[in-house]
């Protein structure tokens, strides 16, 4: 259970967040420098690639003591903005879910083809050697 905003107030725990404002806005490394073109966040020179692409990245990572590590905006984001695109550690479906194609995530019904390598249900020959099966089959 979090704590109360009481408990967040007090100066005792105020005291024990760190300051990183001058810290890299991902790894809070002190060696950083502030950005030159958002002016917002401190960038380590491991980080410069993640920050900056076409435009600056608009979160930081922080640390409170109460709820531990988390992304925060540093600036105002748009709705409907994409400020993040990653990829799945993992995918597929869950143990509960009805049974379907791991390669284009077609529900099955009755999977009657499956993988002539793995062994694992699929839509049909089309699937087979598709970029999902193909990071996993060897």
């Amino acid at each position: 259970m979090p704590p109360t905003a009481d408990v967040l107030k007090t100066p005792q725990n105020m005291s024990t967040i760190p300051n990183l404002s001058k810290c890299c806005f991902w790894c809070q490394n002190e060696k950083s420098k502030l950005c030159p073109d958002c002016q917002l966040v401190n960038v380590c020179q491991s980080h410069w690639s993640i920050h900056r692409r076409d435009v600056c990245f608009p979160i930081k990572v922080d640390s409170d003591p109460a709820f531990g590590r988390r992304l925060m905006a540093v600036r105002n984001i748009q709705r409907g903005e994409i400020i993040m695109i990653d990829s799945p550690s993992a995918l597929g479906p869950t143990h509960s879910s009805l049974p379907l194609c791991l390669e284009c995530s077609t529900l099955l019904p009755h999977p009657t083809f499956t993988c002539p390598y793995c062994g694992y249900p699929l839509c049909g020959q089309s699937c087979v050697g598709g970029l999902y099966m193909r990071r996993n089959v060897k």
